[in-house]
């Protein structure tokens, strides 16, 4: 080619492939447009809130962790009920038939009723029409939720609609569940459906919502947000404590959010609690994040759900 020629295709790729420049404005405009879309999955807790930077949970795959009991499900109904309360559509994946429509409607009717847990009829309506955006799908085995999530990554090859917010109740579950081969046989294929999965759900993250055809489109901005429940073993206060399915899993997630039972320093963490456990204080730690560091929150759960206690610090 002759030079002039040649540089003007090196001059094209270069468009083609480079990002395109942006002001500081520009980023804090695009930024709080993504943080007011109404398809954006509101974290549940203020500071949470404000560790994802003010907006929401969209386009990042998070990880609830922690033993049995400590308010893991009701993260996740908490996490349902404001997606669809903002008009988002939520995939509720139930391996443990935790899903509760009946916690849901009275999440929805508290939020719909600014924080009212009275039943009202201005309240009821649109909570209603926020409980239809929720939908479930049992989940009996690994097998089956890989095949889910495939199905859902084939519709963001295809650039269908996807949920604004994707939640797993529990992957642990199943994957515990799963086999009846042998251990030496069983766990390779057990980590390598695992390792398909996560590899799906990163890339489900990054798809758009509502792909559109318009390249400046608002609407491309919009990601769904997978959240996910899992168990840990070992001692929450004291350390050593290991979020299960191995390492693979472990460095999938971009968030991870260990929560435990507030014992004033006991190590008995592990089992449900069997006394007053809808308002004794449970511990939020945000392990890992890519854009914070570890944060301690302190909370309860109530009938209107997740509630913030005044005391947060910075773990030791």
């Amino acid at each position: 080619l002759p030079e002039v020629e040649a540089e003007a295709l090196l001059a094209a790729a270069w468009a083609a492939c480079a990002a395109r420049p942006s002001t500081a404005w520009d980023l804090s405009t695009q930024f709080a447009a993504r943080a007011s879309a109404s398809r954006n999955a509101p974290a549940p807790l203020p500071s949470l809130r404000e560790s994802f930077g003010g907006g929401g949970l969209a386009g990042s795959f998070v990880e609830v962790a922690g033993p049995p009991g400590v308010g893991k499900t009701q993260f996740c109904l908490h996490a349902a009920s404001l997606a669809a309360a903002q008009g988002g559509e939520v995939f509720w994946i139930d391996t443990e038939r935790t899903f509760a429509p009946q916690r849901l409607l009275e999440l929805l009717e508290s939020i719909c009723g600014n924080g009212c847990t009275d039943m009202h009829d201005d309240s009821q309506e649109p909570a209603l029409e926020a409980l239809a955006r929720i939908r479930r799908r049992f989940c009996a085995s690994l097998s089956d939720l890989h095949s889910i999530v495939a199905e859902l990554a084939q519709r963001a090859i295809r650039r269908e609609v996807l949920p604004s917010l994707i939640i797993i109740d529990s992957v642990a579950s199943v994957a515990r569940l799963d086999g009846g081969e042998s251990r030496r046989d069983a766990i390779p294929k057990r980590q390598a459906l695992l390792n398909t999965i996560a590899s799906l759900l990163k890339g489900l993250v990054s798809s758009p919502i509502a792909p559109s055809r318009s390249p400046d489109s608002r609407e491309n901005d919009q990601r769904p947000a997978v959240l996910v429940t899992n168990q840990v073993s070992g001692d929450l206060v004291n350390g050593g404590h290991k979020v299960t399915l191995g390492n693979v899993w472990h460095h999938a997630v971009n968030w991870r959010l260990v929560l435990s039972h507030d014992h004033g320093g006991s190590s008995a963490l592990h089992g449900p609690l069997m006394v007053n456990p809808q308002r004794l204080c449970r511990l939020l730690l945000v392990e890992k994040s890519p854009c914070t560091g570890p944060l301690l929150i302190r909370f309860s759960v109530s009938a209107m759900g997740l509630q913030e206690e005044e005391e947060r610090n910075q773990p030791k």
